[in-house]
């Protein structure tokens, strides 16, 4: 090597002092990397460290400098053999690492026992907006590390001059939710407090489509509802306890006339008639729970979710079918295209008293005056409500208010940032907010957690917008058959986790079951299938399983260096 300036590079490289400087600034990064992974978790010190360029150029020096110092003693003689071998073995290995890094894939696969898929999801996150009108969609990676940011991320360019800026970017978040007055909504909502020496408790109640809303709170629940102006004297009755056969009150509208029968346990599948009226009713079935089954009515549970009766309506002109709900006196309460009679059934349901469970039933009349009826295991009390005056429940001492009336509101839901303890299992999801603007319009702001989707109306044209993981199809899928669980003895704690899945290719024409464990991964086509996590139900119950998917191209040349260069550092050992 005759080239000066060649060899002036080779001395340089190759020397041993940058090679010491390297190798100790290479393990202060790594010792630096390790703790920075413990307290902050792997995608940070992915992002912060090993996925950026100066840990890239790092990298690079530190193979010039091998590669120098070998070229440097060349040509070589036989007792430098293990030498050249050592550093051919760490160039290699320092090659598979940057194929790794630029071809690698980091994925889950979640499914469900009985689901089948060809796609995985990468950790990478993608923001998109689509115009399904205008056949129009555009979408982005967005790659931030576990890191909040506030400022402007990333836009998107819309027809006519709209456009969408993401703005704000939480790693880890929590939902919250807040009622605002919206002129054009349709729907009332109050703010509702109950309190006594030890519980402080605010929560907005808004009315949905059928003008009803119900929370539970342990063991009392609380329903917001419609209450038409003639039916207030019926709501503020007190309600009959149900251990005395009281199931609540029919009412029955025709042309100018009305009447109420009060309905009892005893007179269920029977015929009685309604005083005063020339009607009658029969076939009487009652329903603490109602919902429809294979186009039939059944009882779900004994709770009071859903009351109902089912009967019916006897008169002059013969019968008909009626089925009324106590929550929402909305639905047309015959069967048939119209009533014989213009007929019109409701039903208000008694409280189940029997497990003394309490309940808060608060009015909300079309004039907005409020009314309020408490039934509990203690006393029944009803009456209007003042705004900002406190009442009596008759339960564990809790008194109630109504700090506030909307009668035309809307919920808006943001997020709020959250620490976490641990940055690898988190149990919370990140979120951004983004903003659509156009020149002479009010910008709309809007929030969206992963793994949702939002519809956007702005400026006459409906938008979706999405906030998830980037899909990656496969040429082949899994079919999920069931995924097991096995606990420590004596206790629940999960203890092994396995997949019996079905591997299916109709490339290769392959179908195979196979076995996924904790121990056991699937090795396909470059694929490495491991068993991670599971998937519950609302009770905490394994209903599906959960794959960590990688895909490492370096991976031969990261393994065959390693063994390359200890087989080197043997070589140069013994001889």
């Amino acid at each position: 090597m005759k080239n000066p300036f060649f060899n002036r590079l080779l001395r340089f490289f190759g020397s041993i002092k940058l090679a010491i400087l390297l190798i100790l600034l290479f393990a202060v990064v790594l010792v630096v990397a390790t703790f920075f992974e413990s307290a902050y978790g792997t995608d940070a010190v992915q992002y912060s460290i090993y996925k950026t360029i100066w840990f890239g150029a790092l990298l690079l020096l530190i193979g010039l400098s091998v590669t120098a110092a070998a070229l440097k003693k060349y040509p070589w003689k036989k007792r430098q053999l293990g030498f050249v071998i050592t550093h051919l073995g760490i160039v290699i290995l320092i090659i598979g690492s940057f194929i790794s890094f630029w071809w690698g894939i980091d994925a889950s696969l979640p499914l469900l026992n009985g689901e089948e898929s060809g796609h995985l999801l990468l950790n990478e996150k993608t923001i998109g907006v689509e115009l399904p009108e205008k056949k129009i969609s555009d979408q982005r990676a967005l790659v931030l590390g576990p890191y909040l940011k506030e400022t402007d991320l990333l836009s998107f360019s819309l027809p006519l001059g709209a456009s969408v800026v993401v703005d704000r970017y939480l790693p880890f978040a929590r939902p919250e939710e807040k009622v605002l007055e919206d002129p054009s909504s349709p729907h009332a909502a109050i703010e509702l407090q109950l309190v006594n020496d030890f519980v402080n408790f605010n929560q907005w109640l808004m009315m949905d489509e059928r003008g009803f809303e119900k929370i539970s709170l342990g063991p009392a629940q609380v329903i917001f509802k419609k209450l038409e102006r003639s039916g207030v004297d019926s709501f503020l009755k007190p309600a009959k306890k149900k251990e005395n056969g009281f199931l609540g009150t029919l009412k029955l509208k025709t042309a100018g006339q009305e009447w109420e029968q009060p309905l009892y346990l005893n007179q269920l599948n029977q015929t009685l008639s309604i005083a005063g009226s020339s009607f009658k009713v029969s076939q009487l079935r009652y329903f603490s729970d109602a919902v429809v089954q294979n186009n039939t009515l059944v009882n779900r549970s004994k709770s009071l979710n859903n009351p109902a009766v089912a009967l019916m309506l006897e008169g002059p002109k013969g019968s008909e079918k009626h089925v009324a709900f106590s929550y929402f006196d909305d639905f047309p309460s015959t069967h048939q295209k119209s009533s014989l009679y213009g007929a019109k059934l409701s039903f208000s349901a008694a409280p189940l008293l029997e497990k003394q469970t309490s309940q808060l039933e608060i009015g909300l009349t079309s004039d907005h005056q409020l009314y309020y009826r408490v039934s509990s295991s203690t006393a029944n009390r009803s009456g209007p409500i003042v705004i900002g005056k406190s009442y009596e429940t008759g339960w564990m001492n809790i008194k109630f208010q109504i700090k506030r009336v909307l009668a035309h509101a809307k919920k808006e839901v943001y997020y709020m940032p959250v620490q976490v303890k641990d940055p690898n299992n988190p149990k919370a999801f990140s979120a951004i907010r983004f903003r659509f603007s156009k020149e002479g319009m009010e910008p709309h702001t809007a929030w969206l957690g992963f793994s949702e989707t939002s519809n956007v109306l702005f400026g006459g044209d409906h938008y979706r917008v999405f906030y998830h993981s980037k899909i990656m199809p496969l040429s082949f899928s899994l079919h999920l058959e069931r995924f097991e669980m096995g606990t420590d003895p004596g206790t629940n704690n999960p203890a092994s986790y396995q997949s019996h899945v079905v591997l299916k290719d109709p490339t290769d024409q392959l179908t195979q079951k196979k076995l996924i464990s904790m121990n056991e991964p699937l090795d396909y086509k470059g694929f490495t299938f491991y068993q991670a996590s599971y998937q519950t139900d609302e009770q905490g119950h394994p209903t599906g399983s959960v794959l960590s998917v990688g895909y490492d191209p370096g991976r031969v040349l990261k393994y065959g260096g390693s063994l390359i260069m200890v087989l080197g550092i043997l070589w140069m050992f013994f001889f």
